[in-house]
């Protein structure tokens, strides 16, 4: 018996909560909430040296370049392309959100270490961890972290690849 109104209850009280809260979230959203529609976002190509044409960038939220700030973009990459072996000054977190990042993680380009991310998959990089990575289809990911966001290349001409 007790159990057959302990359900019930529980569902009751949390429906209500989530009623509560969703009216007080959603009719007092502060100077700080942003939503961001993918129709919001404004594409640019990315032109840095050692990277070939086929990627595009949109800024999700913050300034990437800001120190100590967070910030979130979305990166944009056409089927098959190359992200030479690089690495970042301070933490990245990537989110696959379409297509097959393949990644792998080291100082050399070597296809045969890549494993496949697929949409839903997240990947933690520490800051100053060599990596480099290939595409597989159209693939959108997305990236957030502490700025200053930046990309720097190991070997410009991707020795071994």
């Amino acid at each position: 018996m007790k159990k057959s109104i302990l359900i019930p209850t529980m569902f009751i009280i949390l429906a209500g909560v989530f009623i509560y809260t969703s009216n007080i979230f959603g009719s007092q959203h502060g100077p700080d909430y942003k939503a961001v529609t993918d129709s919001d976002l404004v594409w640019h190509d990315y032109e840095a040296p050692g990277f070939e044409p086929g990627v595009q960038f949109a800024v999700v939220h913050g300034d990437p370049s800001v120190p100590d700030e967070p910030y979130t973009i979305r990166a944009s990459f056409s089927d098959g392309y190359i992200i030479p072996v690089h690495y970042h000054p301070t933490d990245e977190n990537l989110t696959v959100l379409s297509g097959t990042f393949m990644l792998a993680m080291g100082e050399k380009w070597d296809a045969s270490r890549l494993v496949a991310y697929r949409p839903g998959d997240f990947i933690y990089f520490p800051a100053e961890h060599l990596h480099y990575a290939k595409t597989r289809g159209p693939t959108v990911v997305q990236i957030h972290g502490i700025g200053p966001y930046d990309t720097i290349l190991v070997d410009d001409e991707m020795a071994g690849h």
